[in-house]
């Protein structure tokens, strides 16, 4: 299948462009060995992430039925988006602590920094809560994030202060994750990160693939959009793919996570970057040029 071995050549590159040492990509660790070595199970898990992001898609019923709306498609919620970083988050927990980790048959009771499975599935349900109030804010550099953390941390307080008190040991945990996440300063933090810009990603190239292409609308910014972020010009810049002015969501994205900020950087098992790959050879089938440059750099 063109694709798996497309996967296993682009993962081969990724690991070399991360360890410009020289490292023989045969001596690479167990996780990245393991993705390479199984891509058809790669494939797998994410056309089923590609499922739970197309389910982001399709409204409820009621909203015909109680006249709220007629429309036969709906756009992606921050509920939604929780959803599947959820999947995301799970997905990954169980590649890098074993198939039953959270579960009663689990060999692992916490993650390497000392967190549970439920603390750290709780730290991405409630992650976008402060939402409710602000509403979604865009991540491409265009409002402060100091004065957005300090609000975001304060809800985070007033939320779980609404648990049992008998649960005090578990919302500090959750607490003290939703802090990694933003500062990065731990294993579980990273992953939480991670699996909120994956889901980002995934959802965008859902919406491109041709499959969904006869309900909904790939999205795509101008230029000359008033909207626009200098990041977002330099991500423009760099874009493969351009009509009308016009660029994709999802390469805008990608271009942020893998050169831009550099959050792939942060992903230490390479299970995001399978993925994010995984998705766009499915839903485009095939990786970006500008990658492709790189790797021969």
């Amino acid at each position: 299948m063109p694709i798996l071995d497309n996967f296993q050549r682009i993962i081969e590159n990724e690991y070399r462009l991360r360890h410009r040492d020289g490292n023989d990509f045969l001596q690479y660790d167990e996780h990245v060995c393991y993705i390479h070595d199984h891509p058809d199970e790669f494939y797998n898990t994410t056309d089923y992430l590609l499922a739970v992001a197309e389910s982001s898609l399709v409204p409820r019923s009621y909203n015909k039925y109680y006249d709220l709306d007629s429309s036969n498609i709906i756009y992606e919620s921050v509920g939604a988006h929780t959803n599947l970083v959820c999947a995301i988050l799970d997905q990954a927990l169980q590649f890098r602590y074993g198939a039953n980790f959270g579960g009663p048959n689990s060999l692992i009771d916490y993650t390497t920094d000392g967190f549970t499975y439920r603390e750290v599935m709780e730290a991405a349900r409630i992650h976008d809560l402060p939402e409710n109030v602000t509403g979604d804010m865009p991540d491409n550099g265009s409002h402060n994030d100091d004065d957005k953390l300090r609000f975001e941390y304060g809800y985070y307080s007033h939320i779980l202060s609404k648990y049992p008190r008998s649960q005090i040991v578990f919302t500090s945990a959750v607490e003290r994750l939703l802090k990694n996440k933003h500062n990065h300063e731990s294993v579980s933090g990273r992953m939480l990160h991670l699996a909120d810009k994956a889901a980002a990603l995934i959802i965008t190239l859902c919406l491109d693939r041709e499959s969904t292409q006869h309900l909904y609308k790939s999205p795509q910014l101008s230029r000359k959009s008033s909207y626009c972020s200098d990041r977002d010009h330099a991500e423009m810049n760099i874009c493969d793919y351009e009509e009308n002015g016009c660029y994709r969501a999802s390469e805008m994205w990608t271009i942020d996570f893998f050169k831009m900020r550099k959050i792939s950087e942060l992903d230490a098992t390479f299970f995001y970057i399978a993925i994010i790959v995984m998705a766009t050879l499915i839903c485009h089938g095939e990786w970006y040029n500008w990658r492709e440059r790189d790797y021969e750099t």
